[in-house]
């Protein structure tokens, strides 16, 4: 037999629209399988579920935009403060690699410039971490493209270099496990990196 609900939608006072409410009274102690056995709640049981809703007593949350969800104005100021500092303080080092790998030869055996559209990415790369995720070192390789590294102890690493169309080639191992590939930055860090730090950082997540 299908589940059988009921459902009732109504808009509290202070103008919050609820959705149908979706009861399975297949759950419900009484509910023997007899469709003459299932009443939906009557109006003033509604009314006292919307009238809880409102009280005084319950936190109010923000207000949001429904097309935009939470932004970070409703973060704690705390954590937004901390977030905004970490995440600046390792943009400045990429600012500080940029500078000091930025004439050919830079590192003394011949190594290409970081190119302007690798750093650019990478910035890109940085800003779009969850504001849990561990931070990584950051570098230039030979080729001109950064080099982004997670050391989490032995064994445990993280190495990505990102190039100037977006390509990102990663390497890591956990333990005896290791795996590589490559992937590009679209709108969002490639999955297979999210993958690897979840394994190798799963309490950031």
């Amino acid at each position: 037999m299908s589940p059988m609900y009921c459902d009732d939608s109504q808009t509290s006072s202070a103008g919050i629209n609820y959705p149908p409410a979706r009861y399975d009274y297949r759950d419900q102690p009484h509910y023997e399988g007899s469709e003459s056995e299932v009443e939906c709640p009557d109006q003033s049981e509604i009314n006292e579920c919307i009238a809880y809703l409102d009280s005084s007593e319950l936190p109010k949350e923000p207000a949001l935009d429904s097309a935009q969800g939470p932004t970070i104005e409703h973060q704690s100021p705390q954590l937004v403060e901390t977030t905004n500092r970490t995440l600046q303080k390792v943009l400045n080092e990429l600012d500080e690699v940029r500078s000091e790998a930025s004439s050919e030869g830079w590192d003394g055996y011949g190594a290409r410039p970081i190119n302007p559209d690798s750093y650019d990415f990478a910035a890109r790369f940085l800003k779009a971490l969850p504001a849990s995720a561990p931070l990584p070192e950051v570098g230039a390789d030979n080729e001109g493209e950064v080099s982004l590294d997670w050391l989490f102890g032995e064994r445990k690493a993280l190495t990505v270099a990102i190039g100037p169309t977006g390509r990102c080639t990663f390497a890591w191992m956990n333990g005896k496990s290791t795996s590589r590939g490559t992937d590009w930055i679209k709108d969002e860090i490639p999955a297979p990196i999210v993958f690897a730090l979840g394994h190798l950082a799963p309490e950031a997540f």
